[in-house]
């Protein structure tokens, strides 16, 4: 009975068996540019994020039960990126069809600047790759008000202290618990940092000389164009 099944099988699918490949969700083609230089971004993040498993969506395709991971590729030195679709190739008698288009969101990131959310839509004609186009990504704006340090987010925060503190280490040679920082201006795209060392907090010194300093810092090279210390 059973060698009877298997034979009926291998015969099924002498008649019909065939290849096919299954779309889960698209990928996406496009090019990164800085949005005031438009010169390429190299090495751009773009991502799909993960998706939650399904036996069938709503836009008429199955999923694997256990979902889909996240999937992320670099754009390169001219910018270019190409993040294949993610899909299954099987071979068997019975498929469901796929749909005549599918829509996914990505996520285009770089150091030092804005995320952006697009979404886009895949389809059998463009290789189920969404086509994004040219992308421009913007440096975050840094707010400020005239006497007041300049509000900036968590993440450009933590990009800038950085900045002060390997500045501070290669050139000063002092350790993180040596000094203290604080960003007290700003001017014309150059962030003010006060770098005040412990000694001149401790000794009978005129608070902030020393060996205290000012770093004034680009936003746009994220570089130390500037050192002023005090008298």
């Amino acid at each position: 009975m059973r060698r009877l099944g298997i034979l009926l099988l291998v015969a099924a699918c002498a008649t019909g068996c065939r290849f096919h490949t299954t779309v889960y969700a698209p990928g996406a083609t496009g090019r990164v540019l800085d949005a005031a230089t438009y010169q390429p971004v190299i090495g751009a993040r773009i991502t799909r994020p993960a998706i939650k498993g399904s036996n069938y969506s709503l836009s008429g395709t199955h999923r694997p039960p256990e979902g889909l991971p996240s999937r992320m590729v670099r754009s390169n030195k001219r910018g270019d990126f190409d993040l294949p679709p993610a899909d299954k190739t099987q071979f068997g008698l019975m498929f469901s069809p796929n749909p005549y288009n599918l829509a996914g969101s990505f996520y285009v990131s770089a150091e030092g600047y804005a995320t952006n959310e697009l979404s886009g839509i895949g389809s059998a004609r463009i290789s189920w790759r969404a086509e994004l186009g040219t992308i421009l990504l913007q440096r975050p704006s840094i707010e400020y008000e005239y006497g007041r340090p300049p509000k900036l987010s968590v993440i450009e925060r933590s990009t800038f202290d950085r900045i002060v503190e390997e500045y501070v280490t290669r050139q000063k040679k002092w350790s993180v618990g040596d000094y203290s920082s604080a960003l007290i201006d700003a001017q014309a795209g150059i962030l003010v940092f006060q770098v005040t060392h412990k000694d001149d907090i401790t000794s009978s010194a005129t608070p902030g000389g020393g060996k205290s300093m000012q770093l004034h810092i680009s936003t746009a090279t994220k570089k130390v164009v500037r050192e002023l210390g005090y008298q």
